[in-house]
């Protein structure tokens, strides 16, 4: 019966999620610090973004679509601070008009050579949790990948400490430049009026889509 229970409860969610009505969780929601601001935060000056970054171990030159899926994570990083962890790339090459990217979007910051974004997992998943990740920009085709957490923000310490235990096992990402990326716009996080700076941005933005 439990079982029962919960499947509809998901598929509830799921439902209201593609309605445009979507309760993220106040806990969640609380520990978002990062708002969305329509402007350009200056990424493209310190990185390409007119792609995806992905694990330099599975980087290829000339990628098919289907290998996007065995490349493990994938970042995007849009000029306005939106942030897309774990796209499924293959999915949106195979079908653009209708597929957003799905993965976990959010809100990136730059301070000095480090990039700090906060993501939500989507609609639907049991836990819809927060989550941060640290990078640092090595050059303008490659980051590295610092820290990753659940739940509670990032602490310097905690990325030092980190670090300090990797004995020479990074994390690096390389640049694979696509014609197309998912539009931020289509996604489910955009649509929230919590996550803007500015209320009356928001209700502008509602009025064009």
């Amino acid at each position: 019966m439990g079982e029962i229970i919960m499947r509809y409860f998901i598929l509830l969610v799921i439902f209201f999620a593609g309605c445009g009505i979507v309760n993220v969780p106040v806990q969640t929601r609380d520990s978002f610090t990062k708002c969305y601001c329509e402007k350009s935060i200056g990424i493209d000056s310190l990185i390409n973004i007119n792609g995806v970054y992905v694990d330099s171990k599975s980087w290829s030159k000339e990628p098919t679509i289907s290998s996007f899926d065995s490349m493990g994570h994938v970042f995007i990083f849009y000029s306005n601070g939106f942030f897309l962890k774990d796209a499924c790339i293959s999915c949106f090459l195979s079908n653009k008009t209708k597929y957003n990217g799905g993965g976990e979007w959010g809100l990136f910051s730059i301070h000095g050579d480090t990039i700090k974004a906060q993501f939500i997992e989507p609609p639907g998943c049991m836990s819809w949790s927060k989550g941060e990740i640290w990078f640092e920009i090595i050059d303008k085709q490659t980051i590295q990948l610092l820290y990753i957490k659940y739940y509670d923000a990032i602490t310097e310490i905690e990325v030092k400490n980190h670090l300090s235990k990797k004995n020479g096992d990074i994390s690096i990402y390389k640049f694979l430049p696509l014609a197309d990326i998912p539009d931020y716009n289509k996604c489910w996080l955009i649509k929230e009026r919590w996550l803007w700076c500015n209320g009356l941005e928001y209700e502008k933005w509602k009025e064009k889509k």
